[in-house]
């Protein structure tokens, strides 16, 4: 009988990978001789994406780290970005798997029939757009948005939520780190995004009350100190943005967040509540005296923005009064087409449809922009179908949200629901007052969220039933 280190032939082998060798660089070799050396490079990333497939794990951290990146390439009207890259590239992993396992169980979330309800009120206001061109990249996106959110809830079952969640608000501290950099090295004279740009905003304002989550219910020190200076760190960097908005996003979840551990602690009688909120006086109260030394220095500019904006509350000026400007611009457009809007998309040209408001002294500067509020900007773009529908997302995400904190009671459990809870409070609060959460890389931010509230609301159901 012939045994496999008999059928093993060394030699051969070598002959094999000596020939796959020369086969892949055939393309190189032709590339240099038309003295086209940028097809290396799409070569080159064809042939690293192809090895990738093999690897869905690696895919998914890929895709996860990638969305903290803004670099976008234009073609035409759409932009395709690394995490549109990574995304694709992770679709195919799973893809792949699918057809080589040949059956894979889906498990139906409580969401999906609302991002469904959401995807067909989008497609809806395409048909009936005032320019079905500028529909086709948004209606795209948001479908996209769901396939990601049912891939990273699939991943967060198999690699439990815990380690997702916690690899959120690492890779927010290690941007937060970045971003620090950058303010010192600016001396405080530039507004810091860092690689994430705008969207750090909405990477720190969630990630900061779900590091505090954590640290209110953190039980060895060790884990005291860990979350305490995540926050303390996020909360710098997002002060480093002089962003208002995402700020005041903070200050409304934190006592949000306190109510919640008193509830909690309260019921549960295993603490007190000022053992809990010491934990959280640390971080906070660090935060508040490097702003108030920092004042006349490095924060100079986050302090006078925000002077100027409670001066604009009385008399509206610079952003406050722009974003008056786009929400009545949002509202005439709803009024327009009430039932479907003027389609996906098209508030880009929303001075075309309402074309009084190309009178508005400031229009030059905004035509363009989003209504820098998500609802508003569903209104004018969806209608009361569209607006319905993300209003409903966000109800039962958030319902979902508060039923896992409900059940929670070890601190483990109470640091997960907490930390969810938050991020999903941040996005209910948010697209009252902000942008771009269901396209582009909030799109993506979005669908994580709510793909790690979900599957560990799931977990804890399974784990009560089997208890």
């Amino acid at each position: 009988m012939t045994t496999l280190t008999e059928r093993y032939n060394p030699a051969f082998f070598e002959r094999m990978i000596y020939a796959l060798g020369i086969i892949l660089l055939i393309p190189v070799a032709a590339a240099l001789a038309l003295g086209r050396e940028y097809i290396i490079w799409y070569y080159a990333a064809s042939v690293v994406a192809s090895i990738l497939i093999a690897f869905p794990r690696v895919c998914l951290y890929l895709f996860l780290l990638s969305v903290s990146v803004f670099m976008p390439y234009y073609i035409g009207r759409a932009g395709i970005h690394p995490f549109d890259i990574c995304f694709f590239i992770l679709a195919a992993s799973l893809c792949l798997g699918f057809l080589l396992r040949g059956q894979s169980h889906i498990v139906v979330t409580p969401i999906d029939r609302y991002f469904r309800l959401l995807i067909a009120a989008t497609v809806l206001s395409a048909v009936f757009a005032f320019d079905v061109s500028y529909s086709i990249v948004p209606c795209a996106r948001i479908v996209v948005v769901f396939i990601a959110f049912r891939i990273v809830y699939g991943f967060a079952l198999e690699l439990g939520p815990r380690r997702l969640v916690s690899f959120y608000i690492y890779h927010v501290f290690v941007l937060s780190l970045i971003n620090l950099a950058l303010f010192l090295k600016s001396g405080g004279q530039v507004r810091i995004f860092g690689p994430a740009w705008l969207a750090f905003e909405t990477y720190s304002m969630t990630a900061l009350p779900m590091a505090l989550a954590f640290l209110l219910w953190a039980e060895r020190p060790a884990e005291k100190i860990k979350y305490g200076a995540i926050g303390l760190t996020i909360g710098l960097a997002l002060l480093a943005t002089q962003s208002r908005a995402p700020l005041l996003a903070v200050l409304i979840a934190v006592p949000v967040l306190l109510a919640a551990a008193y509830w909690k602690t309260s019921a549960g009688k295993r603490t007190s509540f000022l053992s809990v909120l010491r934990k959280a006086a640390i971080p906070t109260t660090i935060m508040l005296i490097i702003a108030i030394l920092l004042r006349e220095t490095l924060l100079q500019g986050l302090f006078v923005r925000v002077e100027s904006f409670i001066e604009a509350l009385k008399h509206p000026q610079e952003t406050v009064y722009l974003r008056m400007v786009l929400w009545t611009a949002a509202l005439k457009a709803f009024a327009a087409n009430p039932i479907t809007g003027v389609g996906i998309g098209n508030f880009k040209i929303v001075g075309q449809v309402v074309a009084e408001m190309k009178f508005s002294p400031v229009w030059y500067y905004i035509s363009g922009m989003s209504a820098h509020n998500v609802i508003l900007h569903y209104m004018a773009e969806t209608g009361i179908l569209g607006t319905l529908s993300v209003v409903a997302l966000a109800g039962v995400n958030l319902r979902i949200a508060f039923r896992s904190l409900k059940r929670s009671v070890s601190a483990p459990e109470l640091q997960m629901s907490a930390a969810n809870f938050m991020a999903i409070f941040v996005f209910c609060v948010t697209i009252f007052y902000m942008r771009a959460w269901t396209w582009g890389q909030g799109g993506y931010i979005m669908a994580l969220l709510f793909a790690f509230s979900v599957a560990w609301n799931y977990t804890l159901e399974r784990k009560r039933k089997l208890s």
